[in-house]
């Protein structure tokens, strides 16, 4: 006789299992929500992180004098770790136990949270970034996997809701508590609710959750894991350096020819390994391939938003931490609001319509956020633009995660269920990276328009902080720094609809294309 569960993916085939089995089974309702606690103070870290440390990027530079390839690389080395981790996160459950993972997840998490609790300059906050990013890659999809096995099919709904809902509502508050922290105690305050949040976890793991028994039906993708974070790691590396100093530098050039390099190796290896680290088969779904493509502008444009709004906010208008973080919680309200919008439309419509707006809106918001200058009001472009980004993203989670699954070609569903949220931190990864580089150039070129025979000093500007120059410049020049940042940020913004058009027409070509017939009734 076996016991199984789909979304945990166990297997029992033994007595001694199905005893471990049965105790998970016939917990008390308390015990169970014991074990909910446990298991959700992982989500609720990924829902804070990103929202507080992006308020305290201003802070952050200020305090360190670190210029915008700095600042990127406090966001982009978590999303790195995070990416090239989280696709076999839940492999590591499967070979050595999915509550040994999670302790060892709370325990990245717990140490990543100290050192940036401690951190006194960039050296040491951006391995602290890292090692958040490990913790949460490892925790998140065996956190899910646990909850499940500790709830019975009855309840297990309800599990999940509060569970969506309690990581929402930290989401939408995290830009304010984050902006109030910094504004009050400064930006290291953002690591405590991490590190407490960690805490709870990691002993509610240890006193409340069961031993589970680890299955071998699977081998680990070593080689994919070094081969795809290697090539992230490396482009990343070459972009935002490269933005930084020029890229026309030696290293430069090596580093990125070899990160292309090993992007191919790690599509040939993944093509061909047995149980591959990202699946490539079932992006010959139509359907796959223009979800796919919605989802790396959209969330590249979401990351490239978030990050430089902050600092346009803080550096360039004037706006204290908490006033930022009350600013940018109208696009985590906007997201909240357009979940459910996306489980109708999903319902009732179909994936096509929703999916073929996304880009159209996404111009229209990034160019209401272009237009942002110096005598605007931030209740205008910025708060609509705002908007109208965070509705996307909550709309469109909602169809691509249902959309991934239902018309997946047979036997890929869950290649196609995981592979999205790798795809948003990949994105989200190189919209940091681009939106940096891009914003870097063209505010020091210009400054140097501005500015005729200052090249050098130009290069000693922080333009990467949106306005904020070093003490002992005159005048004239610190008046060209914060007009060529606004320069920068609004060619950044029209950059972003100029390639939200672009594949918008792509997109809408491919929906309007008649489907295969072996996707036919999934389309």
């Amino acid at each position: 006789m076996t016991w199984s569960d789909r979304r945990a993916g166990y297997k029992v085939t033994d007595r001694k299992e199905r005893g471990a089995a049965s105790r998970w089974g016939t917990h008390p309702m308390r015990a169970r929500w014991k074990v909910f606690v446990a298991c959700t103070a992982v989500a609720m870290i990924q829902s804070m992180d990103v929202a507080m440390i992006t308020v305290a990027l201003p802070s952050i530079g200020d305090r360190f004098s670190a210029e915008l390839a700095d600042l990127q690389w406090v966001v982009a080395a978590t999303a790195l770790a995070l990416v090239s981790i989280l696709p076999t996160g839940g492999a590591f459950g499967d070979l050595y136990g999915r509550r040994k993972v999670l302790l060892v997840g709370y325990g990245f998490l717990l140490v990543g949270a100290l050192v940036g609790w401690m951190a006194q300059s960039m050296a040491v906050l951006i391995p602290a970034r890292l090692a958040l990013g490990v913790g949460m890659a490892l925790g998140f999809p065996n956190s899910l996997a646990l909850m499940a096995l500790s709830f019975s099919p009855e309840v297990r709904g309800r599990a999940v809701a509060v569970w969506t809902v309690m990581a929402a509502a930290m989401f939408a508050i995290s830009p304010i508590a984050g902006g109030a922290l910094v504004a009050g105690f400064g930006f290291n305050s953002v690591f405590i609710p991490l590190f407490l949040m960690a805490a709870v976890g990691m002993i509610g793991t240890v006193l409340w959750m069961p031993p589970d028994r680890p299955i071998r039906e699977r081998s680990l993708d070593l080689s994919g894991i070094l081969l795809g974070s290697g090539a992230l790691t490396l482009l990343s590396y070459g972009l935002i350096e490269g933005g930084r100093g020029g890229f026309g530098r030696f290293r430069i050039v090596s580093v990125v020819a070899i990160g292309l390099i090993l992007s191919a190796w790690f599509v040939r290896h993944e093509s061909r390994f047995a149980h591959p680290m990202l699946d490539f088969r079932f992006v010959r779904s139509q359907s796959i391939r223009s979800i796919l493509m919605v989802t790396f502008v959209l969330y590249a444009a979401t990351n490239a938003v978030i990050f430089l709004m902050t600092i346009y906010l803080q550096a360039l208008r004037g706006l204290s931490p908490w006033e930022t973080g009350l600013v940018m919680s109208v696009f985590s309200v906007a997201m909240l609001a357009g979940a459910p919008i996306g489980a109708y439309m999903q319902d009732r419509v179909g994936f096509r319509m929703p999916v073929g707006i996304m880009l159209p809106v996404l111009v229209v918001a990034a160019l209401l956020l272009s237009l942002a200058g110096p005598g605007t009001r931030i209740l205008g472009y910025v708060s609509v633009g705002l908007a109208l980004i965070g509705m996307l993203n909550g709309v469109f989670f909602v169809v691509s995660s249902a959309t991934s699954v239902t018309t997946a070609p047979d036997g890929q569903s869950a290649a196609a269920a995981a592979s999205l949220p790798a795809a948003r931190q990949l994105s989200g990864v190189f919209g940091i990276a681009l939106s940096g580089v891009l914003a870097t150039v063209v505010t020091r070129a210009r400054i140097r328009t501005l500015l005729p025979g200052t090249e050098e000093k130009a290069l000693q500007i922080s333009e990467v902080s949106f306005g904020v120059t070093p003490d002992g410049i005159d005048q004239a020049v610190r008046a060209a720094s914060v007009d060529a940042s606004y320069f920068g940020y609004s060619v950044v913004m029209g950059v972003i609809a100029l390639a939200a058009l672009v594949v918008a027409w792509l997109v809408l070509n491919l929906l309007r294309s008649k489907p295969s017939a072996t996707h036919l009734s999934g389309m």
